[in-house]
């Protein structure tokens, strides 16, 4: 922040990326704090009319809340996604990064996903993950902040372990690789995950029983098995 700025700007900017900067404002009519966006010479390119302005990793584009309403704005207020998506305030935080944004609500754990040129909506994972489904139809799975790996919609995914990405289709497993490219397809009846470039599979419900397994690599081969 340069030494020159006004008190005022001292007192009510905060930093929101590539010169920008989260202006604040205390409406006395409503009694309620509201934010807009003015860059560093203090000029106002967004007015205070959001009850939430959040950074972004890029400064381009910031999750905003208006009306009780999420959407995404550029630094001159112009809507990237439209602010029209409901959230249940103030219990909702949204946020920008990596050109993707999110609205979410800890307390149901709901979540909105934006790649900002559409919609993106949650689909509930198992073990407490949540994946998400672009308008279009095409998955996105969280794997890393500000990350995002796209995958088929009609799977279950375990998680991700040694680059690779245990997958769930049709009642079999598979692997794909971090990148989200298939690996192995989906022929297992469970897997442990890989470990050290391995990962222990079991053919069948009846060898799962009997303790009869195999270890295959990266590439699907049967490396050691112990029936």
């Amino acid at each position: 922040m340069r030494l020159d700025h006004t008190v005022a700007f001292e007192r009510n900017a905060s930093a929101l990326g590539n010169g920008f900067y989260k202006w604040d404002v205390f409406d006395p009519d409503t009694k309620r704090h509201r934010y807009g966006i003015i860059d560093h010479t203090e000029q106002i390119t967004a007015a205070p009319k959001y009850e939430s302005i959040e950074r972004s990793d890029t400064g381009q584009a910031f999750s905003v809340v208006k009306g009780r309403k999420f959407g995404v704005i550029d630094a001159f207020g112009s809507e990237i996604v439209e602010i029209r998506h409901p959230v249940t305030w103030p219990w909702d935080y949204s946020s920008t990064y990596d050109g993707v944004a999110a609205e979410l609500n800890s307390s149901t754990a709901r979540c909105q996903v934006f790649d900002l040129k559409g919609v993106v909506e949650r689909v509930n994972g198992k073990r407490g993950r949540t994946y998400f489904l672009k308008s279009d139809g095409s998955p996105a799975m969280r794997s890393g902040w500000g990350r995002q790996k796209y995958l088929p919609a009609d799977i279950e995914i375990s998680g991700a372990a040694d680059g690779m990405i245990a997958f769930k289709k049709g009642g079999l497993w598979g692997y794909f690789d971090t990148a989200g490219a298939l690996v192995i397809p989906p022929k297992y009846h469970s897997v442990s995950g890989f470990r050290s470039g391995l990962s222990r599979v079991f053919d069948s419900s009846e060898d799962e029983e009997a303790g009869q397994f195999r270890y295959i690599d990266r590439k699907g081969d049967t490396i050691a098995q112990n029936y």
